[in-house]
């Protein structure tokens, strides 16, 4: 009898299951009473359901309201007094073997005026008695959770910032909340709205949650204070390497980032770069590089020395060698290391003796290309360099129109491959699939390089999770913001919108925010143009922070007219969190991004006619406020699918530990 019900419940679960073995057959046989009439009632319930499969087993007095808009994946457990009220912009969605515990409530919709996003649950989710889901924004919780008494989830807060208004009158924020797979909630566990929670948590009992949590911690009881778990990453050890120990661009920004995320998760994290006054403080900074600046000005001998010490730096090596000595990392992790660092570092004899694994994130296209945007000295694309030899750099000043600093580039790159350097790094991450079509393209073995897209800040998710429209419907626009620079486009983006004047409504302008060495030559285009024309362009100069946030949210389009090939830019993606979509030219990582009628709009690079074509179609586009909406819910949940930290780290950690077996197992 006991294998025979073993059986049944491993196969509603899909995992096997053993019964204790003090159980009585008069227990058992209360047991199959009760769980008999659940069925019936579970089978009653379901009958009303939008979507399901397996079996719902029902405790008395369960009352569910809009069960249409519930989708039930596989084995489903409503204890006594559950409450669900389903009615939801997305519905509830729930996975194999959920279990709702006695008096627990999900509750979608508070009032009709503005429904609740939805809610979805994983398989083997579990949630003990009188659990409360309030759902507003979008509730994601993943597989393998457990839930204690009296969990409470809120993805909604109200605002208060106005002391003169009642606070029921102020609105409130819906930035959802999302749950990685494996977590425990101890009892009375409170998560407030706009938390990101990562895979493997323990939330201790009464936690108050207010903040993301990284993959792997502990939260303690109280507002949340997190602290690593044993066992999980924290004897991993991480040396982060890029020249520039500052806030200087996108390359430093994602270094920080990831540092930062390694020692939250629980790694040991050490940093190498060059000296620098503007460098934040390290605790390795004795072992830093000096300074090299080959632009400015010094004596020729000093130029001499810096020239070859951007070639192969002694200083370097050693400098990395006593770092390696003393840190002695597990991974090497390499960002913006030419010139200044150069590849010498890989050649510390510590290296040689301990099996380090190397990891390299391209910011750029330097390992293929000399001046590293594949554009030559006039400005144009230019492949010419993928055939193996660099000399066409030269020939075509391609480093900042000189030839002699073209000359310096070109040896770099040739010492670098003729010593084989890139085959000491174990994998080079791209940022976008142009990028690594490209290497391989170049020569780089294709198991070598792996496509990892950049992830997005806290704040750029946060913008994205929330639903407000705050497009200029009176007052209508296009923006550029960004560098005002040639291989930006902004000459054509200039020209193409001026041709496509007389098919856009009348009151649409193009706001360019930025500034940059192409601002004259605009300014002078704008002057030679009618006055009609000209007024319906606005310089509007560099912006950044809220000004820019709210110039960004309430334009009906972005615009990234690029004429060379963007890795993965990062001004698109703020965009589209902000629900902006974007025209962008078809060139570069940017159509992995601008997905012609989903996200934005294509057109062709350098090319006016076909810019301002785009333009145009957008614009129409736009003019219809729903596909307009529904628009910007796929740019929005673009950047949340493809763009999280927390996913991008756990790729990341996963990538460093498969690294790290291979060299123990070659060892």
């Amino acid at each position: 009898m006991k294998k025979l019900i073993e059986k049944v419940i491993s196969d509603i679960k899909h995992e096997p299951y053993k019964l204790d073995e003090a159980m009585t057959s008069a227990d058992l046989f209360i047991i199959l009473r009760d769980k008999c009439v659940q069925v019936v009632r579970g089978a009653w319930k379901s009958l009303f359901f939008g979507k399901h499969s397996g079996i719902v087993f029902a405790g008395k007095k369960v009352k569910i309201r809009h069960a249409s808009h519930i989708s039930a994946e596989g084995g489903l457990t409503l204890g006594d007094g559950v409450y669900i009220n389903a009615l939801s912009k997305g519905g509830v969605k729930l996975g194999d073997n959920v279990s709702l515990g006695a008096g627990t409530i999900i509750e979608c919709t508070g009032v009709i005026r503005e429904l609740g996003e939805y809610i979805k649950i994983g398989s083997h989710v579990g949630f003990a008695q009188n659990c409360f889901l309030a759902v507003r924004g979008p509730v994601e919780i993943g597989n393998d959770c457990i839930f204690g008494p009296n969990v409470s989830i809120h993805s909604e807060n109200h605002v208060f910032d106005d002391p003169t208004q009642p606070i029921r009158l102020q609105g409130a924020t819906r930035q959802g909340v999302k749950i990685g797979r494996d977590c425990w909630f101890g009892e009375g566990a409170v998560v407030l709205d706009g938390v990101t929670i990562g895979d493997g948590c323990v939330i201790a009992a009464n936690a108050v949650v207010n903040k993301d949590v990284p993959a792997g911690s502990v939260v303690g009881g109280g507002t949340c204070q997190g602290f690593e778990k044993e066992g999980r990453v924290k004897s991993l050890k991480v040396l982060m390497v890029n020249k520039f120990h500052y806030l200087k661009g996108g390359s430093e920004t994602y270094h920080f980032a990831v540092g930062e995320s390694l020692e939250a998760a629980g790694c040991d994290v050490a940093w190498f770069a060059m000296e620098d006054l503007k460098n934040l403080p390290c605790r390795q900074s004795k072992y830093f590089v000096s300074a090299s600046d080959y632009n400015g000005k010094t004596s020729p001998l000093k130029k001499v020395k810096d020239g070859l010490s951007l070639i192969y730096s002694v200083e370097a090596k050693d400098k990395f060698n006593a770092l390696l000595e003393e840190f002695q990392p597990d991974v090497i992790h390499m960002n913006l290391v030419h010139r200044q660092l150069t590849f010498s570092i890989l050649d510390a004899p510590y290296l040689k003796k301990h099996p380090v694994s190397v990891v390299y994130t391209a910011h750029d296209y330097i390992p293929i290309c000399p001046a590293c945007t594949m554009l030559d000295g006039e400005g144009d694309v230019c492949d010419d360099c993928l055939g193996g030899s660099f000399t066409p750099c030269v020939r075509k000043r391609c480093v900042k129109g000189s030839r002699a600093k073209s000359m310096l580039a070109v040896a770099e790159a040739s010492f670098i491959h003729r010593r084989g350097s890139y085959k000491k790094i174990d994998r080079i991450i791209a940022p976008s699939n142009f990028m690594r079509s490209k290497l391989l393209e170049g020569g780089f073995p294709a198991e070598q390089v792996l496509f990892m897209q950049n992830f997005a800040k806290d704040s750029v998710l946060a913008n994205a999770r929330e639903a407000e429209d705050r497009t200029d419907w009176e007052n209508p626009y296009l923006l550029f913001f960004g560098r005002l620079s040639r291989e930006k486009g902004i000459d054509v983006l200039v020209d193409a919108f001026c041709i496509s004047i007389p098919s856009l409504p009348e009151n649409m302008r193009l706001v360019i925010a930025g500034d940059g060495p192409e601002r004259a030559a605009i300014e002078e285009k704008l002057s030679a143009m009618d006055a009609a024309s000209a007024k319906r362009v606005e310089l509007v100069g560099f912006q950044q922070g809220e000004v820019l946030r709210n110039y960004v949210e309430r334009a009906s389009l972005a615009i990234a007219s690029s004429r060379c090939r963007e890795n993965m830019p990062y001004s698109i993606v703020e965009a589209f969190a902000l629900g902006t979509p974007v025209v962008g030219t078809n060139i570069g990582g940017i159509p992995e991004l601008v997905i012609e009628g989903q996200t934005g709009f294509l057109a062709e690079p350098d090319d006016i006619e076909s810019l301002s074509e785009a333009i145009s179609r957008g614009v129409e586009f736009c003019n219809d406020k729903d596909r307009h909406r529904e628009m910007q819910t796929n740019c929005k949940n673009y950047v949340l699918e493809h763009c999280d930290q927390d996913t991008y780290m756990q790729q990341l950690i996963t990538l460093y530990q498969e690294l790290i077996d291979s060299k123990k197992e070659i060892a």
